[in-house]
């Protein structure tokens, strides 16, 4: 493909500077049903219990270009990509860059989407092409040169364009924008109780097999997940359950995507990779222990799980192969720990969390970082290489988006990227997500199956509201 060429079309996009229209407050959540039908919609909500992260939420919509990889077909529009994706778009990227407006939201027009974990193939790891039940790509990315963005602590929302169209998708916006909030007047049918794919005996008997690897030396920690499987009823409402995961289910790193024949809900408590002006921050989580109604318990458990040397050696695990992986990139003696073993909170369950930063070099960037460090090590294992292999030979089945990453990546390079866990997949007449936990030495199959229990009694409650 002759990229310059193709891309001329487009060149009254990447040859002008972004432009910022300053819109009243509406809640983004709120605007859900409004642009839910356009092409390629996209929210990235902040909607977490951590002060912290809940900054800046985006809508994206009718992206100018999508990118899409199955196994190892890949298109942008209608035109075959014969090459690596990853450094396709990185030449892409590049094509689109500009100079970003200072001191306003990050994302200011960019690619936006997922990464599914199977996707790791394309950099080099062995994995297995696997179907089951649900077909989906390992790739969708739309390219948008319009960002509704959200300053949650300014209550403010910006409008970025670039392009000669600015001005009409100024008014269309405009005028989606004031539309009054709709109520869901409809309620689909509810689905069956979503249906785990491994009994506890099936589940116990792979975890037996870790522990082997474990004592033979071959891994420190593999994260073994396994798939909640619902068939959907006719017309089912994507929206609501977006909706009724956020409100029981809170997280920082939210996302409804909706790409034609593929949704996805994601209610991620995890950062994977944070881009700004060439500051780099990711936000492992490992180390989880369920919420109790009473006070009392729920305390002790909070403090069980900060105190666990289980968990942190398992936290410290996945802190040193990140260190490492963001080491390949940044400069020498920038990568640090700032935070180890922070509790953090949410509904149903309490998380251990640490937080990795580096500077990326001056000739490296986003995508750059990306391949660096995915998967993210919270949900492989380490070592990450033989880990992945563990998981390629007892996980049956594909995981997806999940275990991927949901984010977008400007053509500023800023980036910002979750951990794709606590996430739901919806097809045609089928709805999925995933559930896992770490597993070292000395887990207890039992416990570590309740773990993933508690993980996913929040996700089978929202189908069943």
């Amino acid at each position: 493909m002759n990229h310059s060429m193709d891309l001329n079309f487009y060149q009254d996009i990447y040859q002008s500077e972004v432009k910022v229209t300053l819109l009243p407050w509406r809640n983004p959540g709120d605007l859900l049903p409004c642009f839910d039908q356009m092409p390629g919609f996209i929210l990235f909500e902040s909607n977490g219990q951590e002060p912290i992260y809940n900054h800046y939420s985006f809508i994206v919509f009718n992206p100018f270009m999508v990118f899409k990889s199955h196994n190892h077909y890949h298109t942008l529009n209608d035109i075959i990509i014969k090459e690596n994706p990853y450094s396709f778009l990185k030449k892409i990227i590049q094509k689109f860059s500009f100079k970003p407006l200072p001191n306003l939201p990050p994302f200011q027009t960019g690619i936006a989407g997922f990464w599914g974990y199977e996707s790791a193939r394309f950099l080099g790891f062995t994995i297995e092409t696997k179907e089951l039940f649900q077909k989906t790509p390992d790739i969708v990315l739309g390219f948008y040169d319009q960002v509704l963005a959200f300053d949650h602590h300014k209550k403010s929302v910006y409008l970025f364009t670039r392009g000669n169209k600015a001005k009409l998708q100024i008014e269309a916006i405009k005028k989606r924008f004031d539309q009054p909030i709709k109520i869901f007047d409809y309620h689909s049918k509810k689905p069956s109780i979503p249906k785990a794919f491994l009994t506890e005996k099936e589940y116990t008997e792979k975890i037996d097999k870790i522990i082997s690897y474990l004592y033979q030396g071959q891994i420190y920690q593999t994260n073994f997940t396994f798939p909640f499987f619902v068939k959907l009823p006719e017309y089912y409402n994507a929206q609501r359950l977006y909706y009724i995961l956020k409100t029981i289910n809170p997280a920082p790193f939210s996302a409804y995507l909706n790409f034609d024949d593929i949704k996805i809900i994601s209610s991620s408590p995890e950062r994977f990779l944070k881009l700004d002006h060439g500051n780099v921050t990711t936000s492992p989580i490992k180390g989880t222990i369920p919420r109790h109604k009473n006070k009392n318990l729920d305390n002790k458990n909070a403090s069980l799980l900060q105190n666990n040397p289980k968990d942190q050696s398992e936290n410290l695990m996945i802190v040193d192969l990140l260190r490492n992986d963001l080491s390949k990139v940044c400069e020498d003696h920038s990568v640090t720990v700032p935070q180890l073993f922070k509790l953090e909170t949410y509904p149903s369950i309490f998380h251990l969390v640490s937080t990795i930063t580096g500077k990326l070099k001056e000739d490296k960037d986003a995508i750059d970082l990306f391949i660096a460090c995915f998967p993210g090590g919270s949900i492989t294992g380490a070592p990450k290489i033989s880990a992945m292999t563990i998981i390629d030979k007892l996980e049956h089945y594909p995981r997806g988006s999940y275990c991927g990453s949901i984010g977008y990546i400007g053509f500023d390079q800023s980036m910002d990227t979750n951990i794709a866990i606590r996430t739901i997949v919806l097809t045609k007449n089928l709805g999925s997500f995933h559930v896992g936990s770490g597993i070292v030495i000395d887990s207890n199959p039992h416990s570590e199956y309740e773990e993933c229990l508690a993980k996913a009694k929040l996700l089978i409650e929202a189908f069943q509201r």
